[in-house]
């Protein structure tokens, strides 16, 4: 995890002498694994896994983009660990709203196919599969009545984030 917001987050609680698990999804960062071999319920699962095993009190639970889906679907399973939640531009149902409706109707006629596409973002090509676009579908949170999550909720968001609108 080296990122400016984890690198700072880990910062403030060495200097505030706090507790701090970070790590990188499957697939991602310095995460053992390919990107395209995961799929929200597994990178949920290693979430989950982490906190059971490397943590013993409740936890503040910090996400930003996909891990701001992960942290709510985190919170949901798991609400006995979880004393708060701070999301930063949290993307909820990314893998709905901004892969898989931005998409072409040829470029869904081939992940249909194929399995796979390359999807380009301002920042870089991913490998989608479908496996992560329907599993992605079975974790949706926004076509909720209501996300029944008990503890206090912080969202951070820019109106001018281009990433995650």
């Amino acid at each position: 995890m080296d990122g400016t917001k984890a690198t700072a987050i880990y910062k403030f609680c060495q200097e505030n002498d706090v507790a701090l698990v970070l790590f990188d999804y499957f697939g991602h960062g310095n995460s053992s694994g390919n990107f395209a071999d995961y799929t929200i319920s597994d990178w949920q699962k290693n979430c989950a896994k982490v906190i059971s095993e490397l943590t013993s009190d409740k936890q503040i639970i910090i996400g930003s983009s996909m891990g701001g889906w992960l942290m709510l679907l985190t919170a949901l399973q798991s609400s006995e660990k979880i004393a708060a939640l701070i999301g930063i531009s949290p993307a909820p149902d990314f893998t709905e709203d901004l892969i898989f409706k931005q998409l072409s109707d040829k470029q869904k006629e081939e992940l249909d196919s194929k399995g796979v596409i390359d999807f380009t973002s301002e920042h870089c090509t991913y490998k989608i599969t479908k496996n992560l676009i329907e599993d992605g579908r079975k974790n949706l949170l926004l076509n909720r009545e209501a996300i029944d999550i008990n503890c206090p909720v912080r969202l951070l968001h820019s109106i001018n984030d281009k990433d995650v609108p």
